[in-house]
């Protein structure tokens, strides 16, 4: 299941936008957080430790 929710806290490296869709992902232990620009669409993947 995946929780989908837009952060503003972030700014894009390529847009500079502040509105990203929050998509969080477990891989066995490690959880990514992975963040999708609305406007560029632009990844960024976080690793929670």
């Amino acid at each position: 299941m995946e929780e989908q929710k837009v952060v503003r806290d972030n700014e894009c490296p390529n847009c500079k936008c502040k509105e990203q869709r929050c998509i969080s992902r477990t891989k066995g232990e490690i959880t990514y957080i992975v963040y999708v620009c609305v406007k560029c669409k632009t990844v960024v993947r976080r690793e929670l430790t």
